[in-house]
């Protein structure tokens, strides 16, 4: 509740009414379309109505929240425009005479205004007038583009592209489709071409060949002086002079390049740009030319008598070989290849060709000169040599030498550091084989002679420490046996001082410093004395800031240090530092041209090393982000600025055609010496300046001050840089053109939409659609309270003037502003009557000029109730806003919404439509004495908490965990109420019972709050399932090896037929396998788990080998004149009573008899397998070549393949014999199968006759019989 108790009054009317009655019309439907703004104060509003009484008038009162007590417009029509971007409330009220109703909207009219911007290039006017200027668009509608100011005007024109333009200043205005302008300076640049800065040096003739027998390349350089500027392509005109008259030859040649400015002169002579080549003519002897350079704006550049004389030159030299021998180049000048050589004379023994094949045409220069000869292995001949050489053009030229054998050698010794001497020795052109130091200095850690040869590499001699300080007599030996003595003097070492630089540090107060050089390395540093405010005592260990010998050390006070040094030859200096902050001095000039600027930075410092660099940076006032000017691009702090997030600066230099409006830093980056770190340098961040420009101007507000004519003043409040020039451009749409000059106030205009128009001394122009119809109330606004500073206020505008007043004393003027203070109120002696005089000095007849009256008083006090705060879940139709009123309120208030939504009438408020939230309404109730008093109403509209949707499984097994999931229901301030069997309780979101048991199953409840907004409750059913349980037929389970063995799973609590079954053999799972009994063939640890219903079970069962092994004999034989086969145990290792048989042979023969009789079967492999009680299992097989026991009767040996041989194979005989009828042997064979075929033992045939047998059996058994022999005639 908000109390207001000031004891005042303005004016107390009474008014006495009587209702004798209200009417109240029917309920209509107001519809309201909004157009956005899209220029300042272009947004509308138009009302349509249905349902109405017919014959009633309509009345449209529009509201701009907050504000509900008074509308900005009352109109009749169905448009109201020239409005700006915020929420509005309209209320429609139909009238037919005494009755009435109304309705009202809230709609909010949103801004989609694109602010202009945009950023100028431009190219310099090199030439004199083709300079240009380019717009770039980075905001906003731009339509047309001008150049209003500068040294050439182009008019309006759709383009944003100037050509042809001179140097100077100009101001580029761009106009968007509102009609606002924004103005661009920029200035286009005129490079220096005074000839006094440009220069053509003499002209240089390096190249060794002629292009052709009447040409020659020259190479010049340009020098131009800096700042000055040169202009490519260069056109080069040559006009040479032959020597002794003639007509001039003329060349041209084009040299291209980069336009641009000269910034320094060349480093080394020649000085200047270049160099450029060009081809000009060529005479022998000495002769001038002219020479002309005309740049791409057609300025010429001469250079007259230039002397030539590059006469065609031979130059012979020798080259050194092995053992001192010597080779022979030939060079040349001004020639062009081929060559020809001739030795007009050289040494006896010389013949050309030996030395080098190719004489004496040369086509193709060689590595060495353009002709050699000889090799470092072949070397020419002492003596004197007279060369003739003739080139392509027929031009002669000689040279002379004398060629003379002999090496020189070439030997020093040097001190790196005190760590000792380097010594090198090498031989021209042959290498050392030895080097011997005969005498020298006592120190020497060897004795004399001291034999090197060692030191020896590639044929040259390398020896590091060894050598002391003394004179050394040395010998050496090349490879070709040559000796060289020489004498060696080997200086002293002199201790050598470390460098010292320094670089300031970051915050003004503190330094750094890094010591050391090439040839100091340093192990040891001690601070032994500086400033007091050193962070540690002294002296002071910094060796830890040594890293590979350089000491680098910084946060050093500003001051004077003495450091102690040891470097690695225990050299002990104590050296002064004198340790300074970085200490810089800026000099900036901004140079403002409307919207960019040119700025001059100068900046110096006391730093050894140049900073990293210079940048630009403007401020994103939203953001309150440093950004790059151009793209905005936000720059990260305390890193060293790069050219997309800052704009680069030139030092001591103007940087033109710079940003554009807002707030702007210079930043320089500064190094700093690194702890102990060498090889990078630290950062340093400096704010070299601040600085802000100028904008663009602003129309705060319009304000219409209605006249008793009807008619209106409107004050525009606008700023802006300089002198602001005021304007009308149209009217209701229409053109309507007034230039009111400097003056803000607009008199007498009529109702109508105007669109006013400002312009600040840069010509930027903005513009305000305004709505020229309803008056804008200047009030007195009391803030006024016993016992405390108060006031009386107006509105203040700084082109009105103020003067407060008492009623009592008029010429008395308490305040010439826009308040009046009482510090503090006292209503005794306050308490009266106040007037403010308002007026416009430019126009004291404005409209505006008024006189506001304020009366402070006292009186008793009103009650609005407490605040109170009312929740509905879901939506109503209409609200009475009374019944939220709490303790003894007074009645009769008025109600104004705080919030907008919905529509409000009286105190009913319609919700209907209204998104959910708080609403806030105000009640207020007016004292007698102007005191009032508040209660704020908070509606709050909750959305009716949504049905949950729970997630859970159908079932779940016994053991395992019962989660609860609510889906996407997960809200902050949501309350939780879980319910379900066996007591169950939870009030967290998703809940998970574990472990669970099949007592749990059952419905589980829920409910879930919002706020005070209950859901419905939802439930769900849950089944706990048992887990499936079973055991195993058998505990273990064994089997021979090679054998198999059965698993059998007996269940106990469900149908196999619909359980899964995972069997895994040694933790692996086994594919293809989903049954309640298994065959296994290996041994080990068998695990299998059960599923049924979703849940399951697992158990394990260990398969393990039977060793009751045990072993069998095979055995076939003819019993009379049968042909048996059979198996007998071996050691007796099973009973064969209690044995299965199983056997198998050709011709798909079976059987499960101990013995079988094969008779007559097919010759071929049996396999019997013979299984045990305990499921054990061997196999044997045995080959049958015959199955026939019966011994043949006859043969007769006729190669007709029939009884050819006495067969008996397949019968296991061990000894067969033969007699004849004497009694006498004949035949005898030891494993008889069938080898006998009517021949004796010499092999000699036997004559027919009968004959007798004798057959011993492998199993001890013997037959004997007779046979007859049919030998065919």
């Amino acid at each position: 509740m908000i109390k207001n108790y000031p004891k005042i009054i303005i004016i107390v009317l009474f008014f006495f009414y009587t209702i004798s009655g209200l009417a109240q019309l029917p309920n209509f439907t107001l519809n309201v379309t909004v157009t956005p703004e899209t220029c300042a104060g272009n947004g509308t509003l138009s009302f349509t109505t249905s349902g109405t009484q017919p014959g009633a008038t309509i009345v449209y009162s529009v509201y701009k929240l907050p504000n509900t007590t008074v509308p900005i417009a009352t109109l009749s029509a169905a448009l109201l425009s020239g409005q700006t971007s915020g929420n509005y409330r309209i209320v429609a009220t139909q009238t037919l005479g005494s009755q009435s109703s109304s309705q009202q909207k809230d709609v909010t009219i949103t801004s989609q205004i694109s602010t202009l911007n945009f950023t100028v290039t431009g190219s310099d006017a090199i030439c004199g007038n083709n300079g240009s200027i380019s717009t770039v668009p980075v905001s906003g509608n731009p339509v047309s583009y001008e150049i209003f100011s500068g040294p050439v005007i182009r008019p309006l024109q759709p383009t944003g592209v100037f050509n042809n333009l001179v140097a100077g200043n100009y101001l580029v205005r761009v106009f968007d489709a509102c009609g606002d302008a924004l103005v661009r300076s920029f200035s286009i640049m005129a490079p220096n071409l005074s000839p006094d800065g440009f220069a053509i040096l003499e002209p240089q003739f390096s190249m060794q060949f002629l292009p052709q027998c009447d040409r020659i390349i020259a190479d010049f350089r340009i020098d131009v002086e800096p700042g000055y500027y040169m202009v490519y392509p260069l056109t080069c005109t040559f006009t040479a002079f032959p020597p002794g008259g003639g007509a001039p030859v003329i060349t041209t040649s084009v040299i291209n390049g980069t336009s641009g400015y000269h910034l320094s002169g060349g480093i080394t002579p020649p000085y200047g740009q270049g160099p450029y080549s060009s081809t000009i003519p060529y005479f022998e002897g000495t002769y001038t030319y002219n020479m002309v350079i005309t740049d791409a704006c057609g300025t010429a550049y001469v250079r007259n008598n230039n002397i030539v004389n590059q006469p065609f030159r031979a130059n012979a030299a020798v080259m050194v070989g092995l053992c001192g021998g010597k080779m022979i180049t030939i060079n040349a000048t001004n020639l062009m290849m081929p060559v020809q050589v001739e030795f007009l004379t050289a040494p006896a023994g010389f013949i050309p060709t030996d030395f080098n094949p190719l004489h004496p045409n040369f086509s193709v220069p060689g590595a060495t000169g353009i002709v050699k000869y000889g090799t470092p292995e072949h070397t020419v001949p002492e003596g004197l040599y007279n060369i003739k050489v003739t080139d392509a053009c027929g031009r002669v030229a000689t040279s002379q030498i004398v060629v003379e054998n002999g090496s020189e050698v070439r030997m020093g010794a040097s001190y790196p550091d005190c760590t000792g001497t380097l010594f090198t020795a090498s031989v021209d052109g042959t290498p050392i084989a030895s080097i011997v130091f005969n005498s020298g200095p006592s120190g020497m850690p060897y004795p004399y002679p001291f034999d090197a040869s060692a030191y020896i590499s590639n044929g040259t001699v390398a020896m590091e420490g060894i050598l002391v300080s003394g004179s050394y007599n040395v010998t050496l030996v090349d490879i070709c046996g040559n000796s060289y003595v020489r004498t060696l003097n080997v200086g002293n070492y002199a201790p050598q001082t470390p460098g010292i630089k320094y670089l300031g540090g970051c915050d003004g107060t503190f330094g750094s410093v890094q010591i050391g050089s090439g040839t100091v390395f340093l192990t040891s540093a001690i601070l032994l004395s500086g400033p007091q405010s050193y962070a540690h005592s002294y002296p002071h260990d910094v060796t830890y800031n040594i890293a590979n010998g350089t000491f680098s050390m910084n946060s050093l006070p500003a001051g004077i240090y003495q450091l102690q040094t040891i470097d690695r030859c225990n050299t002990q200096l104590v050296l002064t530092l004198f340790i300074g902050s970085y200490s810089g001095y800026t000099e900036t000039t901004v140079t403002d041209h409307c919207s960019s600027f040119d700025l001059f930075l100068e900046h110096t410092n006391n730093n050894s090393l140049e900073n990293y660099g210079f940048w630009l940076q403007k401020k994103n006032e939203l953001t309150n982000e440093w950004t790059d000017p151009s793209t905005g691009m936000p720059y990260p702090e305390n890193t060293i600025p790069t050219a997309i997030n800052s704009t680069v600066l030139i030092n001591t230099m103007t940087n033109f055609n710079v940003g554009g409006e807002g707030l702007y830093r210079i930043i320089t980056v500064s190094k700093l010496y690194d702890n102990g770190i060498t090889t990078s340098l630290l950062p340093c961040y400096h704010i070299l300046k601040e600085f802000r420009v100028g904008g663009k101007p602003i129309i705060n507000d319009a304000l219409n001050f209605a006249c008793t004519s009807g008619a209106s003043d409107v004050l525009l409040d606008a700023t802006g840089n300089g002198t602001l020039i005021f304007r009308i451009t149209t009217k209701d749409g229409e053109p309507f053109p007034m230039d009111n000059g400097d003056n803000p106030l607009f008199s007498n205009l009529a109702t109508g939409v105007y669109n006013f128009q400002i312009e600040d001394s840069c010509g930027n122009i903005t513009n305000l659609l305004h709505d020229v119809s309803v008056p804008y109330v200047l009030s007195i606004i009391p803030t006024l309270c016993e016992g405390q500073n108060s006031t009386l206020s107006v509105t203040d505008f700084p082109y009105l003037e103020y003067q407060w007043y008492r009623d009592t004393a008029p010429n008395t003027i308490l305040s010439t502003t826009a308040t009046l203070q009482f510090t503090p109120l006292n209503t005794v002696t306050a308490a009266g009557i106040y007037h403010v005089a308002i007026r416009y000095p430019a126009n004291l007849n404005s409209c505006l000029n008024q006189v506001l009256t304020y009366e402070i008083s006292a009186d008793a006090l009103p009650n609005a109730g407490a605040d109170n705060e009312t929740q509905i879940c879901g939506t109503l139709s209409t609200v009475n806003l009374i019944s939220s009123l709490s303790g003894n309120y007074t009645a009769g208030g008025s109600w104004e919404q705080l919030t907008p939504g919905g529509t409000l009438s009286g105190n009913v408020w319609n919700p209907e439509t209204t998104p959910f939230g708080s609403y806030d309404f105000k009640y207020h109730v007016d004292g007698f004495c102007g005191s009032s008093d508040e209660a704020i109403i908070r509606i709050t509209l909750s959305p009716p908490t949504p049905t949950p949707v729970i997630i859970a499984p159908d079932s779940v097994c016994s053991g395992g965990s019962l989660p609860l999931t609510i889906q996407d229901m997960t809200a902050i301030g949501m309350g939780f109420s879980w319910t379900g069997p066996n007591g169950f309780t939870s009030t967290l979101p998703n809940p998970v019972l574990q472990p669970v048991t099949p007592e749990m199953s059952g419905t589980y409840n829920l409910v879930v709050t919002t706020g005070n907004c209950p859901s419905e409750m939802v439930s769900v059913t849950i089944v706990v399932q048992p887990n499936p349980a079973f055991h195993f037929e058998s505990e273990t389970v064994s089997f021979c090896n090679g054998q198999s063995g059965i698993i059998t799973i007996v269940a106990e609590n469900f149908d196999p037929a619909l359980a899964h079954f995972s069997w895994y053999y040694e933790g692996v799972l086994t594919d293809g396998l989903d049954s309640a009994i298994i065959e296994v063939f290996e041994t080990g640890t068998y695990e299998v788990i059960v599923s049924y219903n979703g849940c399951s079970s697992r158990q394990t069962i260990t398969a393990s080998p039977n060793t009751a092994v045990f072993e069998i004999g095979m055995q076939a034989k003819c019993n009379n004149d049968y042909y048996s086969l059979s198996v007998f145990p071996i050691n007796n290792s099973y009973d064969p009573n209690t044995a299965s048989y199983l056997w198998s042979g050709p011709n798909n023969f079976y059987s499960t008899a101990a013995s079988i009789d094969i008779t007559g079967m097919e010759a071929g492999m049996y396999t019997v397998e013979v299984t045990m009680e305990n499921g054990c299992t061997v196999t044997q097989q045995l080959y049958v070549k015959k199955s026939l026991c019966k011994i043949p009767k006859g043969l007769s040996p006729n190669d007709d393949n029939q009884n050819d041989n006495f067969d008996l194979s397949g019968m296991d005989i061990l000894k067969l014999k033969i007699f004849n009828r004497y009694g006498r042997e004949v035949f005898e064979q030891d494993n008889y199968e069938d080898q006998w075929h009517g021949q004796s033992f010499n092999g000699k045939l036997l004559p027919s006759a009968t004959y007798y047998y004798y057959i011993r059996f492998k199993n001890g058994e013997a037959r004997t019989g007779w046979v007859y022999l049919n030998r065919p005639n």
